[in-house]
């Protein structure tokens, strides 16, 4: 039966796999076509913009939608498991109206930040007005995420997918002429053009895939008395998220300070292969990872077996993939980039055997959120965001580019331990040990290969 259950549970993960892995494929190859074409006709500093525009957005977004992308899921899975299709309909109804109050509310806050924004990233007021047009891109990227949340929380996986491939399709689409013809000066419109049209094929998906539940219409005291269970644990979120994302916006601030805004280009070009790149397996089956866990929060024999399922199937996946990235890498920043980026290349080398520890300690972090644990998110990832601000400028200070890659590594064992500490301490749960023995294989493995290759190649 156990075996029959992991057999299950593997084609389960896989087949979700399957279909994020396939739509991560299609977004890097749209993100490469966009990024290319910013590289060639706009040059490093157009990325290093288009880097500065998009950390300002995600940190934005961060603070304003309450952590609702990911604590509502965990609500729209608990009910969903209920088999009430009325409180299915009505708390999937309340996630809907909290997205649009949010969405709101974050547009506010742009525009309202928006002379500081441009002040302290260029050092005067002249991008007031483009940091308020972020505004806009707030507002439609916190609807976006409510409706995204919706469906993660019922299981409409495949109509979710078809909704990101129509909104990554679309808006690199009209994207294509605005850098042609506009070059620079297309940057903050191809951005909104992106979230305007990943608005519009989530919300039609996202009513597909609601048709079949009730037609319910929240009071003003139940949209409060439901979503507050979900935002409560937000506020937690969102303070530790924004943390995160102010720590490394600060850090490319100072980057842009110390270096250059085409050494933030290279640098931000390095980090996305690795992390959303190389990352796209952990993004392809947390879609699928998250709300399952959400269902057995307070069954720690489920919970040990789902996250040590987890972890053996990641290192099963990376032990193979990233060894075959390693000497790929130099074609890979000529096809996503130009020869322009190729001083990333040392960066993205030495950042790989983070890549298991980022694997390891994703699986086992999740459970904090499945169990709801607010506070122990926030301290653990306020104090991940400060090590991980140190330790990029003292790697960069001591080795530049290739340091980074370190300070990357560096920082994902220490959050690996410290995670370690809260998943053993505080919820009594452990990892099977022949998981533990192929996590240490995988990651030794990775970092002799990425060490071969910096003093052979770099």
């Amino acid at each position: 039966m156990a075996r029959l259950t992991r057999s299950a549970l593997t084609r389960n993960v896989l087949k979700a796999m399957g279909t994020f892995g396939g739509l991560q494929i299609v977004q890097i190859l749209c993100g490469a076509v966009r990024v290319k074409l910013v590289a060639i006709w706009l040059g490093a500093a157009g990325v290093g913009l288009f880097s500065i525009f998009n950390n300002a957005i995600t940190m934005l977004t961060t603070v304003s939608q309450l952590g609702m992308g990911q604590t509502a899921v965990r609500d729209m899975a608990a009910a969903t498991s209920g088999h009430d299709s009325r409180r299915v309909g009505l708390v999937a109804a309340v996630i809907r109206r909290w997205g649009l109050i949010l969405g709101m509310a974050g547009f506010a806050l742009t525009v309202f930040l928006s002379p500081f924004l441009a002040r302290f990233t260029f050092g005067n007021y002249s991008s007031t007005w483009a940091f308020a047009l972020l505004g806009i891109v707030v507002m439609m990227q916190i609807i976006t995420a409510s409706r995204q949340a919706v469906m993660r929380g019922i299981g409409r996986l495949n109509a979710l997918a078809r909704a990101i491939f129509i909104g990554v399709g679309g808006g690199l689409a009209i994207s294509i002429p605005m850098f042609y013809y506009w070059r620079m000066g297309s940057i903050l419109p191809s951005i909104i053009a992106y979230a305007a049209f990943a608005l519009i094929a989530t919300g039609w998906y996202s009513r597909r895939s609601c048709s079949g539940l009730p037609r319910v219409s929240p009071g003003i005291g139940e949209t409060w008395n439901i979503g507050r269970d979900f935002l409560r644990l937000g506020l937690f979120m969102t303070v530790a998220d924004a943390s995160t994302q102010l720590l490394n916006y600060a850090f490319v601030a100072w980057l842009n300070g110390a270096a250059s805004t085409a050494e933030v280009g290279i640098y931000q070009s390095g980090y996305t292969i690795v992390s959303r790149y190389v990352g796209m397996v952990f993004t392809a089956i947390g879609v699928e990872y998250y709300p399952r866990l959400a269902t057995v929060a307070n069954r720690n024999d489920r919970l040990r077996v789902f996250v040590s399922h987890e972890i053996r199937l990641l290192m099963l996946i990376l032990l193979p993939v990233l060894p075959i990235c390693i000497p790929m890498m130099p074609f890979v920043v000529r096809l996503l980039y130009s020869h322009a980026f190729l001083p990333a290349i040392p960066m993205i080398w030495l950042a790989l055997p983070g890549m298991v520890l980022r694997g390891l300690s994703w699986s086992m972090a999740f459970v904090i959120l499945a169990k709801g644990d607010g506070r122990t998110y926030l301290i653990t990832e306020i104090l991940s965001s400060a090590v991980g601000l140190l330790l990029n400028i003292l790697g960069y200070r001591w080795m530049g580019l290739a340091g980074l890659g370190i300070s990357f590594t560096v920082w994902y064992a220490i959050y690996s331990l410290l995670i370690a500490a809260v998943y053993h301490y505080r919820y009594r749960l452990t990892i099977a040990r022949p998981v533990i023995l192929l996590s240490l294989i995988t990651f030794l493995i990775i970092t002799i290969a990425s060490v071969v290759a910096y003093i052979c190649f770099a």
